[in-house]
């Protein structure tokens, strides 16, 4: 709170926020959203681009997907508590009356 990234997360709407925004992509299939997909990407660049590369199997992948979800739905809670606690309702802003 009182940060500027606060205040710009809680002005966008969910429906333009890539947290709350379903994949539709190739990572679609998963469930995921758009952050939590670019999230995945991402742990999966690094995970190869090391200088000892992480082996790819099928239980490494499935807890980097179960990893960015978790997480997904920790910055879902959080944004919306953040709203709640500055004075934003849903997807729309409500200016809240500021004690001096």
């Amino acid at each position: 709170p009182g940060t500027p990234l606060a205040e710009e997360v809680c002005r966008l709407p969910e429906e333009e926020n890539p947290v709350f925004q379903k994949e539709e992509g190739k990572w679609g299939r998963l469930g995921l959203t758009v952050a939590e997909a670019r999230a995945l990407d991402l742990m999966l660049t690094a995970s190869c681009a090391r200088s000892r590369p992480i082996l790819l199997t099928d239980g490494f992948y499935r807890r980097l997907v179960e990893e960015v979800k978790r997480q997904g739905e920790e910055v879902r809670a959080n944004t919306r508590d953040l709203k709640r606690l500055l004075g934003f309702s849903g997807t729309v802003f409500r200016e809240k009356s500021r004690r001096k």
